[in-house]
Order: structure tokens, then C-alpha cells, then sequence
């Protein structure tokens, strides 16, 4: 997940800024409370990670419902 940030997705419009958050930083966004590893999908190709979805479940409310 790391390596798949930091070389592929960058911030900025000038594609000069890229993800370089820790392994740690990571592991406790992705791993919330109510954190469901079914949720989570990981795209392979030759072993290698090249998409990733991540879900967590959450009550929403809306006007008192």
C-alpha cells in the first residue's frame, strides 16, 4: 500500500508532491474502529499491489433518521 501511494498518486496539480505517509500512519487509517477486513479489496498482478478499495461501516444520520 505504501509503495503504491508514494510512486502513483501525487497531491498537488503539478504532480510534484506525493503521498509519503509511514507504514504506521497507514495501518491506523486503514484499521478504524469497526474496521472489516471483508471490506477491503486488493487488486494483484504479478504479485504486485495495484488498486486497493477499503470500506468501513458507519451510521449516518439524516434529519433525526
Amino acid at each position: 500500500m505504501y509503495e503504491l501511494l508514494r510512486d502513483n498518486y501525487v497531491e498537488d496539480i503539478y504532480s510534484t508532491l506525493r503521498f509519503d505517509y509511514s507504514i504506521k500512519f497507514l495501518k491506523w487509517c486503514l484499521k478504524v474502529p469497526g474496521w472489516i477486513p471483508e471490506l477491503n479489496v486488493a487488486l494483484l498482478h504479478n504479485e504486485k499491489l495495484i488498486g486497493y478499495i477499503n470500506a468501513t461501516p458507519a451510521d449516518i444520520h439524516i434529519d433525526d433518521k
